[in-house]
């Protein structure tokens, strides 16, 4: 059934974003073959219902699944009527459909007793590879139909894709037996693997779009359902043989060839992710390994990277500029969560965790990013004890630093906040002059702050009263050390004089 979605889910793609023009009878054929595939499914659910012998789990899921299949006629009629978008209609199959199946079809076959449990692992990397197969196919298709790929962010998303089809089977290589590596290795030397490797690899590079344009969009749809029906062809064979010996075979094989070079961009940046503590302590290798799949870009201010509740695709570590992460409310304001600069990483937790996004993320002074794929960072976790504690205690650091702005915007009144949060900017940029520049817009900051932008302007006055020069965006300090009284030991981290003769505090935070 799995094989009959992803084909009725590349042609509705189509469909969609060609307004109906064409693929109209290529999707009514595909739903007579998804309508048997899933009549076939009901039925053995019914029967392994009947038999009542399912873990509770399985029982459930299939249940579950048994729902989904019913609902199926609603996103059809959507469909057909246009009522739904290319992408709403991509993310309902993938994520209402195509996922949901994965999962119950690793759960049923992980609680059966009589299957190889090491043979299943290897088996669902390649049922993953498959569908990331199946995703290129349907948006690759709106890209060649709709010279997409000349849009900077359809490119992005559809290089991650391939960086995450590239790392499913990477898993699958590295954990399959010789019998499975066996059972695709005349797929993945075909000429149509072939032509889809290169299309990765100019992806990789960021080749012109001019490139991909020899193709048109049901050229290439027809080039990946081939590759995807000989993985079908293969994964049946797989799932013949997966009630194998319970102990796993030895994999004496070379992993297929794929492009395994840095791009210069994240070459050029390696030094310093090397000097950030979520890299520091992994080898060179393990960080060449991960640069092979990241992508560096630049981003202008007021980009949005994403929106909460966004199924998380990349984990991203700035280079340089500023990112707001803030949350919505249900009156239309935002409330400004952490405000991230150089050496900060965005999405860590939910990329471990493999969740949704709990925040949205913008863009507000011209910045660098790298990315790298989510599903990279989880398959490097699961390999690498270094890069898990780091992950883990990179991730309790920023959970403290958001506890701690909560309370500063608690229990500090608003003098205390601009003074503290003037003191740290200081720190940040090595100020030995006085001047401090306000990297974002006052109203930001306000917000960051938690107090309104005009409290902000008439602290920022008074402070002016007080000696300090506020011209525009920067601030001078008629000496270095005035605003050492709203200094605490979160801050003193970041000072060189914190503790020694010269640090005025030093008795205060002693005693703190």
């Amino acid at each position: 059934m799995l094989h009959a979605l992803q084909y009725e889910r590349g042609c509705a793609a189509l469909f969609l974003d060609s307004r109906g023009k064409i693929f109209k009878e290529r999707l009514a054929r595909r739903r007579a073959e998804t309508d048997a595939a899933a009549a076939n499914c009901l039925d053995a659910i019914k029967r392994a219902e009947q038999a009542a012998t399912l873990p509770t789990l399985s029982k459930a899921r299939l249940a579950d699944l048994r729902r989904r299949i019913g609902a199926m006629s609603g996103l059809r009629g959507d469909i057909d009527k246009l009522a739904t978008s290319y992408t709403g209609a991509l993310n309902a199959f993938t994520f209402e459909l195509n996922m949901p199946l994965l999962d119950t079809i690793m759960i049923v076959a992980h609680e059966h007793k009589a299957l190889n449990s090491a043979l299943i692992s290897a088996f669902a990397y390649f049922l993953q590879w498959k569908e990331r197969i199946g995703l290129e196919r349907a948006l690759g298709s709106r890209g060649f139909y709709s010279f997409a790929f000349r849009n900077p962010e359809f490119w992005d998303r559809m290089a991650a894709l391939s960086a995450e089809t590239r790392t499913y089977l990477d898993g699958f290589i590295g954990l399959a037996a010789p019998s499975q590596i066996e059972i695709v290795r005349d797929v993945l030397a075909s000429r149509e693997m072939g032509a889809l490797d290169e299309v990765h690899a100019q992806l990789k590079e960021a080749s012109a779009p001019a490139h991909f344009e020899k193709f048109d969009a049901e050229e290439w749809f027809d080039l990946v359902s081939r590759v995807l029906d000989q993985l079908h062809m293969a994964g049946q064979r797989m799932i013949a043989g997966l009630a194998g010996a319970s102990a796993p075979e030895t994999a004496d094989t070379t992993p297929p060839a794929f492009p395994t070079h840095i791009t210069p961009g994240a070459e050029r940046v390696r030094p310093y992710l090397r000097s950030l503590p979520l890299f520091a302590g992994i080898d060179d290798a393990d960080l060449a390994e991960l640069l092979t799949h990241a992508q560096i870009r630049d981003y202008p201010r007021g980009k949005l990277l994403f929106l909460q509740g966004e199924q998380t695709q990349r984990m991203y570590v700035i280079i340089r500029g500023w990112v707001k992460l803030y949350n919505g409310t249900e009156s239309g304001d935002e409330t400004i969560l952490q405000m991230l600069t150089s050496g900060d990483t965005l999405l860590e937790a939910a990329v471990f965790l493999n969740t949704e996004s709990p925040v949205s993320a913008q863009v507000i002074d011209d910045a660098t990013l790298l990315s790298i794929p989510a599903p990279v960072i989880r398959q490097r976790v699961n390999r690498n004890n270094t890069l898990a504690v780091s992950m883990l205690n990179n991730i309790s650091l920023r959970s403290q630093t958001l506890i701690y702005q909560i309370e500063q915007n608690r229990l500090k009144d608003a003098r205390a906040r601009v003074g503290w949060f003037l003191l740290k900017l200081s720190l940040a940029q090595g100020s030995e002059d006085g001047r401090i520049r306000l990297p974002y817009d006052k109203s930001i900051i306000a917000s960051y702050l938690d107090m309104r932008p005009e409290t902000f302007s008439r602290v920022l006055k008074k402070m002016r009263d007080e000696g300090l020069d506020v011209h525009n965006d920067e601030i001078t300090l008629p000496n270095l050390k005035i605003l050492c009284e709203y200094c605490d030991s979160y801050v003193a981290r970041d000072c060189k004089r914190a503790g020694t003769h010269e640090c005025p505090s030093k008795e205060r935070l002693g005693a703190a």
